[in-house]
């Protein structure tokens, strides 16, 4: 009978350490991705986003919610215009171009040069739409090179005064 019981002991500990460990990484994860940028941008009006603006443009955080190891930075301009940036642990990034206009919404992933990826996957209307709006994904890359180093360096002075 003590034997049952040990077992089940040792068994709900494991469990419970996995889901502890899990967490922690989890926490380790969210902070280390989003902390600086979470630092410099300040309004945070809605529950898991931090919001920003700076020219004309919103800056935007979309934490992980619990136990996801997703989330991302973003940047949007007033006539429908997305940059959607995905951060590694290892603070790699992959982004997304989104461009909303005229009840389409087409979706592309380009390199931190704003050369699209995968273009073989998208049709002529998708294509024209990208080369039409490539210089404004050019432009959201140039902000977030910027956010970048202002949020590693912690200027709090980024951000429009409005915000901040």
């Amino acid at each position: 009978m003590k034997k049952k019981y040990r077992v089940l002991f040792i068994s709900l500990a494991a469990v419970l350490a996995a889901v502890l460990l899990i967490s922690l990484a989890w926490y380790i994860h969210r902070a280390t991705i989003f902390g600086d940028y979470e630092k410099i941008t300040i309004d945070n009006r809605f529950p898991g986003v931090n919001i920003s603006s700076k020219d004309n443009l919103t800056f935007s955080i979309s934490k992980a919610h619990y136990l996801r190891f997703t989330g991302n930075l973003g940047i949007s301009t007033e006539d429908g215009m997305h940059l959607i940036i995905w951060l590694s642990l290892k603070r790699e990034a992959a982004f997304g171009f989104m461009i909303i206009a005229e009840n389409e919404m087409y979706n592309f992933l380009v390199d931190e040069n704003g050369k699209l990826l995968h273009e073989d996957i998208h049709n002529e209307n998708e294509l024209s739409a990208f080369q039409a709006n490539q210089s404004e994904s050019l432009r959201l890359l140039q902000y977030y090179g910027q956010w970048k180093i202002a949020a590693e360096k912690g200027d709090n002075t980024f951000f429009d005064a409005t915000t901040r």
